[in-house]
């Protein structure tokens, strides 16, 4: 379960890197998945602690 809770952290440090990169904002549908994608890990990571 902890190995669980790694893996959110490593995957929410690669969309914050995804988010500061500004070609990302050319293809709308891809930047709406990545910030939704980000919103559910946030949320999830919040009940970790």
């Amino acid at each position: 379960m902890l190995e669980q809770f790694h893996d959110i952290g490593d995957k929410l440090a690669t969309l914050e890197g995804r988010l500061s990169d500004p070609s990302l904002m050319s293809n709308q549908s891809e930047y709406q998945r990545v910030v939704k994608e980000h919103a559910h890990l946030s949320r999830l990571a919040e009940l970790k602690d």
